[in-house]
């Protein structure tokens, strides 16, 4: 499974909540979690639990040559079902160093991202995605150490979004997908227009990809590069062919 990237940095806010895991009666997540039942007007007491102690992820992100900061470190397992569920995820510091916690015993995926844009996103160990990554085992109590990962400079597609008959278009979503190997597509990156219609859609890996531009106020229609009405038809759009180079500073 894909995740759609934002482009931008996760709020504290949306942090806070992303690591929080509720789960009842001693469950690992919600889908095995029991129910509990409430009355309007009434509290439904006893409703305890006993946290385990936590197991840990942790290493140092590097790319350029030197450490790497603001990296998201992100951890998925198997959702028993071919696909991959968040679970947890930190952020390297100055010195390109993260610890991610609160794990309870199992074996996970690891992603390292850069919203920035600047370098590729990574899964451990040195995979493009979270199909092909290694499994990171974790026990309670206990940190797994050095899963390390050193990013590559990513690449980027750049242009501008008009309409027809002149002008710029702001606040257009222009949207990277790649074949997904089985028939479709996933979505791997996504940025959107400035003011003046232009847009750098970075953090990209090598490889070869197909372009959306979409309109959510829903003006305009949605369109994929080259002029094409959908991205489906592999005899007739065109694919982006992008090599990884260093962005303009």
């Amino acid at each position: 499974m894909m995740l759609r990237t934002t482009g931008a940095r996760t709020s504290a806010a949306s942090a806070t909540l992303r690591n929080r895991r509720l789960v009842v009666n001693d469950a690992p997540d919600l889908d095995h979690a029991d129910d509990v039942d409430v009355t309007a007007g009434a509290a439904t007491e006893d409703i305890d639990a006993t946290l385990a102690t936590a197991g840990h992820i942790t290493g140092t992100v590097t790319g350029g040559g030197g450490a790497l900061e603001d990296i998201d470190v992100t951890a998925y397992r198997s959702d028993g079902d071919g696909g991959w569920d968040y679970v947890r995820w930190a952020r390297t510091a100055d010195d390109g160093t993260y610890d991610l916690g609160g794990l309870p015993t199992g074996s996970y995926r690891v992603e390292f991202q850069d919203w920035s844009g600047e370098y590729a996103r990574q899964c451990y160990n040195d995979k493009p995605d979270l199909d092909h990554a290694h499994d990171v085992d974790v026990t309670a109590g206990a940190a797994t150490p050095n899963i390390d990962a050193v990013l590559a400079t990513a690449g980027h597609i750049t242009g501008t979004v008009t309409k027809i008959g002149g002008g710029a278009l702001e606040d257009i979503d222009v949207t990277a997908y790649r074949s997904d190997g089985d028939g479709g597509w996933e979505d791997v990156r996504w940025a959107r227009t400035a003011d003046d219609g232009t847009y750098d859609l970075g953090g990209l890996p090598t490889g070869s990809y197909r372009v959306e531009f979409q309109d959510w106020s829903g003006e305009y229609a949605r369109q994929c590069y080259n002029d094409k009405p959908e991205w489906r038809r592999r005899t007739s759009t065109p694919r982006l062919r992008l090599r990884a180079t260093s962005p303009a500073r």
